[in-house]
């Protein structure tokens, strides 16, 4: 009985032994996150675990962001570019077992990294190497599928390469450097958001846009096609690279937070490739942007860039604040030194708001008394009261003609300026002009009739006004990123402040103007939104790149010049020059995101309570 006793209590022992053991030989796996291991991944539990053996735990999602992919030039092993990826993953459990043993080794984003790695040179043989390193969209458009083939999903992906220290940069600007000549003529670049030739003819010809008649009279001019969808930051940022938005990386007004899931405003560090602003740079040709689409946060150049942003902060949080806010204009100083330049609300008059349409100066004071405080519910569908949308528009636009007028007084080299009004008053006020819609009232028409030709007249004195500012030499370069619906062939039924279907009343077609010493008067045939930043290239005598699918417009080129510079071309700028750097989003408060966003929602582009896609 003794010794029955004896061996039970062994055998507790051993069991109690062997349960430790095991014990001892398995690991937690969290809910909602993988055990991977280089023979098997498994979900949450227990998992067993060989001495030695590695079960590298990993959440099922999350973000994932990878710093250093390598790819040496085969031409020189001590070149080396390193690639990066962004993005929201989601993993299961069919992991492959190529990739499975390379993070059980190295860890989820190592064992990713070194996975891109084989991915790369794969494409680096096929295409070879300064292909790939021109384009990081090719490793995009091959690491993703490859990812999803080996069980990893990625959603919203960005990626980049870094190319400093590659011999093969300082080859190819060399050969750049080479085919440049010194800029001739300064430039002046004129963004006109939604200019549309069926407003501006009939203008002309009733005398009411003197400024743009002369450009139009002495100067060669004609249709530029837009890009489809007609969304303003891809086409701006297309006619800044020269890329189409699947290369440069601008896609939409807003981009979605992946933590907690709310849309902020796409920005600077989204865009993959060169702007010209980085070329010119690059060619020590100073030049100055202003309230150009995604170029918050701004990035130092030689010269000058406003972000987009830069009425919004002021508006939200003051002008001393703006002073203080990284990234809101480079270099940092110019803004406090330039702090006249900006207008704020309060010093919008009665009269500059009267030559839009109609109001009462009781409206008007009652608009400036409520304006510091309105905010629009984003779940309205109505829009915003007119005497305060006028107001806000009328200040902003105006801050950046001042700073415009000023970078021209300082003789800047290259000066391009954005405005947005005609846009924004075509949201708002396009549905009014003549003929009479039936969906508009009689008395909104008798008073709105005017309001988009009184804000192209306006626009038309500020052009004056930057030409009179400018040298008598400029050469002057005028676009818009799509024209607007007018007459009957404007979208009855809904306003063109609908939520999700603004963009129904763009046109697809916006302007072209040329003028200045080596611009010939003619009438352009139709020509691209991808031929702007060719186009500007010449003109700044930089050669043009072969992987913009643009062309020069050298039918406003006269022939002289044509045959005594002829274009030169490059491979890409990309490999050219200082290599564009990753970088940081910017840092702004939640106010200044929302104030952002409303706009965008109150011209319908944008859904209301933060989740809602762009229109």
């Amino acid at each position: 009985m003794k010794r029955a006793r004896i061996r039970i209590v062994a055998g507790v022992v051993l069991v109690a032994a062997a349960v430790a053991a095991a014990w001892l030989l398995t690991q937690s796996v969290p809910d909602g996150s993988l055990g991977i291991a280089e023979g098997r991944a498994v979900g949450p539990g227990r998992a067993f675990s060989l001495p030695g053996a590695r079960l590298e735990i990993v959440p099922e999602k999350g973000r994932l962001d990878v710093a250093d992919i390598r790819l040496e030039d085969p031409a020189d092993a001590e070149s080396v570019a390193r690639f990066w990826m962004a993005g929201d993953y989601a993993v299961g459990s069919d992991v492959s077992p190529a990739l499975r043993r390379e993070i059980a080794e190295y860890g989820f984003s190592d064992g990713v990294a070194v996975f891109a790695e084989d991915v790369l040179a794969d494409l680096a043989k096929r295409d070879g190497f300064e292909k790939v390193v021109s384009d990081s969209t090719a490793f995009e458009r091959a690491i993703v599928p490859a990812l999803s083939a080996a069980g990893v999903e990625i959603e919203a992906p960005r990626t980049g390469v870094d190319l400093r220290g590659v011999a093969l940069v300082r080859e190819r600007t060399s050969e750049a450097e080479a085919l440049a000549r010194p800029l001739r003529h300064p430039i002046l670049f004129i963004g006109l958001d939604a200019a549309d030739w069926h407003v501006i003819r009939p203008m002309i010809a009733a005398g009411r846009l003197p400024n743009l008649a002369r450009l139009v009279r002495e100067g060669a001019s004609g249709r530029l096609r837009s890009y489809d969808p007609m969304f303003s930051p891809l086409i701006w940022t297309t006619m800044a690279t020269g890329k189409s938005p699947d290369r440069h990386g601008v896609a939409d007004f807003v981009v979605k937070d992946a933590v907690t899931g709310e849309k902020h405003p796409i920005t600077s560090d989204f865009r993959r490739v060169k702007a010209l602003w980085n070329v010119f740079t690059d060619f020590k040709v100073r030049s100055a942007w202003l309230g150009w689409w995604a170029s918050f946060p701004a990035e130092p150049i030689d010269g000058v860039v406003v972000s987009n942003l830069l009425p919004t902060v002021v508006s939200t949080q003051g002008i001393d604040a703006a002073v203080k806010t990284p990234g809101l204009i480079s270099p940092e100083g110019y803004l406090e030194a330039h702090r006249s330049a900006i207008v704020r609300y309060d010093e919008v008059r009665y009269e500059d708001v009267r030559r839009l349409f109609p109001l009462t100066r009781t409206e008007f004071d009652d608009a400036m008394r409520r304006l510091p405080t309105e905010r629009r519910d984003p779940d309205s569908k109505e829009p915003e009261d007119p005497v305060i949308s006028a107001i806000k528009l009328l200040a902003y636009t105006r801050s950046y003609q001042n700073l415009a007028v000023d970078l021209l007084h300082d003789k800047t080299p290259v000066v391009a300026v954005y405005y947005e009004a005609i846009d924004l008053v075509g949201h708002r006020f396009q549905h009014y002009l003549p003929p009479k819609m039936e969906m508009v009232s009689e008395a909104e028409f008798e008073r709105f009739r005017d309001t988009v030709p009184a804000m192209y007249a306006l626009q038309d004195e500020m052009i004056g006004e930057l030409l009179r500012a400018a040298a008598p030499d400029t050469v002057t370069m005028i676009v818009s990123d799509h024209g607007f619906r007018t007459g009957a062939d404007r979208p009855e039924g809904f306003a063109p402040y609908t939520t999700g279907q603004p963009a129904e009343w763009h046109y697809p077609w916006g302007v072209l103007i040329l003028h200045g010493p080596g611009i010939r008067a003619a009438d352009l045939p139709p020509t691209s939104v991808y031929d702007v930043t060719p186009t500007l290239l010449y003109l700044a005598g930089l050669p043009l790149a072969g992987d913009m699918p643009g062309r020069l417009v050298r039918e406003a080129i006269a022939p002289g010049e044509l045959r005594d510079d002829p274009p030169a071309t490059i491979a890409s700028y990309q490999t050219v020059g200082t290599p564009l750097a990753r970088r940081g989003p910017g840092e702004l408060g939640s106010d200044v995101m929302s104030a952002v966003v409303a706009p965008l929602q109150a011209l319908g582009y944008v859904g209301g309570g933060g989740g809602g896609g762009g229109g």
